[in-house]
């Protein structure tokens, strides 16, 4: 094999530039073309009270790489700081509505990593802020890497210079306390005059023994009285019920309206407390687009992980470019992870984009194929524990804005739905 590999370089070299032009020309523009630089990228945020985010963007081959990173920011969240060679700007040229992000051409050197950080405007207690990143080619287009973090606000506060009473963190609990506390009081003080009630009671006897419980010692003989005379038939005597030293009371007011108080309190206290938690969970007002879905769509926002009935699915990236005719494209950068054991497939049909209208786009397969190098990717399976980042596109009408995506695995999966 060596012998062989050594004549084939000898051939080679003795045949010239012309001989290295030709087997190119044969190997056709598949040879030709390198497969991209694999970038990656990371994302974490900062314990600050105001959303932080450092980027490390890192290149892992042995040549320079330029690269074009891009940070989606949600709406309402401006950013305040953002570090050298980032640039704020809407994620379409010249459409102010569409959401800002920040953007930084990178030239990475052979092995190297860079830094890149952004805070944006303060939020309140208890909100969350999603800001998924990614690391393009040079086109912008094809996407090398992608990741998102949330950062989640700290919780409020004790605010200085204000009275202890007046703290709603500190009046909430101390109030429930209180209540249960005279709660515990009245249920003992009631146990109490129970017992004395059995102590006082006529059925007991002097030296504590109950009538009829088998205490022993000699019975005492009483004298025999005279029976008085009778006028008539005698009628034998009624027994009345044994005493048992327990008399039925009624509860207690106090004890009842203190409790039902004590109950209300801990259950506003939990109420206030888990209110400024955020749930994840299924949206009650998102139905499956018709009756042939079977579970529940599972929703969030774009770069939130959200699971469907074999994939893993996150939308980092949905881009409308500008027209002036009667459509345009939107591309979608999604990243699926096959978490089954078995391969899995999924079809363009079944990608949907919805206009405010209600009516649905599926995925373009010409424009799709385009936005990823010629590739389709839904022409193979997904093999069991297999990730791929992958652009979808969409011809959509040119004066309409997406407002959700729908992605699933198969005909009958509910899939995820990302509002945009």
């Amino acid at each position: 094999m060596r012998v062989t590999t050594r004549r084939g370089f000898a051939v080679l070299l003795a045949g010239g530039p012309a001989t290295v032009a030709a087997m190119l020309a044969l190997a056709g523009p598949a040879a030709a073309q390198s497969a991209p630089p694999p970038v990656s990228v990371m994302i974490e945020t900062a314990g600050t009270t105001a959303p932080a985010y450092r980027i490390a963007v890192r290149n892992d081959t042995d040549r320079p790489v330029t690269t074009t990173v891009r940070q989606q920011l949600p709406r309402g969240a401006p950013p305040t700081a953002v570090s050298d060679g980032g640039e704020v700007r809407p994620a379409v040229a010249g459409d102010r509505s569409a959401p800002a992000e920040v953007t930084w051409q990178v030239s990475l050197p052979a092995r190297g990593m860079t830094m890149l950080s952004t805070t944006l405007a303060a939020r309140p207690p208890g909100s969350t802020v999603t800001a998924p990143t990614c690391a393009f080619d040079d086109a912008g287009s094809q996407a090398y890497d992608c990741t998102a973090a949330t950062w989640v606000a700290p919780r409020a506060p004790v605010r200085p210079g204000q009275p202890l009473w007046r703290q709603e963190l500190v009046l909430v609990p101390s109030a429930a306390m209180l209540l249960v506390g005279v709660a515990v009081g009245l249920v003992v003080r009631r146990g109490r005059r129970r017992y004395a009630q059995v102590r006082r009671s006529p059925g007991t006897a002097g030296n504590g023994a109950v009538p009829g419980s088998g205490a022993s010692g000699p019975p005492r003989s009483a004298p025999p009285r005279s029976a008085p005379p009778s006028a008539g038939p005698s009628r034998p005597a009624r027994s009345s019920p044994p005493q048992w030293g327990v008399r039925p009371t009624k509860p207690a007011t106090a004890l009842v309206v203190g409790l039902a108080a004590a109950g209300l309190a801990v259950t506003l206290a939990l109420t206030g407390w888990t209110g400024t938690e955020q749930v994840a969970g299924m949206n009650p007002n998102t139905r499956p687009t018709n009756g042939a879905w079977i579970g529940r769509t599972a929703t969030g926002a774009l770069g939130a992980s959200l699971q469907e009935a074999a994939f893993d699915m996150t939308v980092y990236r949905l881009v409308c470019d500008p027209s002036d005719g009667a459509t345009r494209t939107c591309l979608a950068t999604v990243y699926l992870h096959n978490r089954g054991g078995t391969e899995q497939r999924w079809h363009a049909g079944m990608q949907r984009i919805y206009l405010p209208s209600g009516n649905w786009v599926s995925a373009d397969d010409s424009a799709t194929r385009a936005a990823n190098r010629g590739q389709d990717p839904f022409a193979d399976p997904v093999p069991p524990g297999d990730s791929r980042l992958v652009a979808l596109a969409f011809s959509v009408p040119a004066r309409e804005q997406p407002v959700r995506i729908e992605l699933r695995s198969g005909a009958f999966s509910a899939g995820v739905s990302v509002a945009l």
